[in-house]
């Protein structure tokens, strides 16, 4: 039931965004789609995620993991000469030439990659360690979402307040604080304390994407 809960919220989540979100306005000059760049980057990110896992050679050899590696290097290069040759790429790389959104998006993915793994241990420790149920994580986990939807009430009031950089500062210096926080016995003893640093936690990753 912790997996299928999920499938009712999705449901109800479509229905909404179909019904309240309006229709996107679609220019008459709107090109295709680019099709041969979709096949060129997907099957490049799938290596790359595959080559991650086995690095912890659970899932492959080390020969897998260089092999998979490898294809991805090709097909990003591939993609490479295929988006200098076409006129509507799928994506643009020379975005990363903007030193702002190159920053962004590399300092996101640093926080996301420690941050992503915060739900699963968190759960694993109050059910383990603390000895609530099930159902009681999931509520207490919930600030974890009421944090990343107040991020988007309060990120351009605090772009305005600080700048970018700054904000971008504060967010992963506050992010890595409050993963040590975590690990802090009289910490770890409170609920409120720790239901505080989840909803933090949960508003912090947005505070570091690119304006």
């Amino acid at each position: 039931m912790i997996f299928l809960i999920n499938i009712p919220f999705c449901l109800i989540c479509f229905i909404l965004a179909k019904k309240y979100m309006p229709e996107q306005i679609r220019s008459q000059g709107r090109g295709s789609f680019d099709t041969i760049g979709f096949m060129l980057v997907v099957p490049a990110l799938l290596f790359i995620l595959l080559g991650l896992l086995g690095i912890g050679k659970q899932y492959f050899t080390s020969i897998w993991v260089i092999t998979f590696f490898l294809l991805a290097m090709v097909l990003l290069y591939s993609y490479k000469n295929h988006q200098d040759k076409t006129l509507e790429p799928l994506f643009t790389l020379s975005l990363f030439r903007h030193r702002t959104f190159a920053v962004g998006i590399a300092s996101n993915i640093c926080v996301r990659i420690f941050l992503a793994s915060i739900p699963l241990v968190l759960s694993l420790m109050l059910q383990l360690e603390f000895k609530y149920s099930p159902a009681g994580v999931s509520i207490i986990m919930l600030s974890l979402a009421a944090g990343s939807l107040s991020a988007r009430f309060l990120l351009r009031p605090a772009l305005a307040w600080c700048g970018y950089r700054c904000l971008l500062l504060i967010a992963t210096t506050a992010s890595a604080t409050l993963i040590y926080a975590l690990t802090l016995s009289p910490l770890n003893g409170s609920l409120d304390s720790i239901v505080v640093l989840i909803f933090v936690l949960g508003f912090l990753p947005l505070c570091c994407m690119p304006p």
